[in-house]
């Protein structure tokens, strides 16, 4: 699925999730299949169960707990952790003050 097709079914999807009178079922189903499909063998043999993804451009508005695989959605099987830039200095515990001490 190229890039054209994801956002047509992100947008698809968050449509469907907020209407009652519609089933996001194919388009969360269609987009686990093409970006969470193609990595679940890993995911198991690792033994995974968070998932820590940084998403850009339309992915951003997708609500990956949402993502259905035919029998369960993203979030029943996964802790999921979306990284951000805004988040990229808190990944790195602050240094020790013995440790600035020692620099001056």
């Amino acid at each position: 699925m190229g890039e054209t097709e994801i956002n047509r079914q992100v947008q698809r999807l968050r449509e469907a999730l907020q209407n009652p009178k519609q089933d996001p079922t194919e388009p969360a189903q269609a987009l686990h299949r093409a970006l969470i499909t193609p990595i679940t063998a890993d995911l198991e043999a690792a033994g995974v169960r968070t998932l820590m993804v940084s998403l850009d451009g339309a992915l951003r508005y997708l609500p990956l707990a949402a993502l259905y695989d035919g029998d369960r959605y993203l979030i029943e099987r996964y802790a999921l952790s979306v990284f951000t830039d805004a988040a990229r200095d808190k990944l790195n515990p602050p240094p020790s003050r013995s440790f600035l001490h020692r620099r001056r």
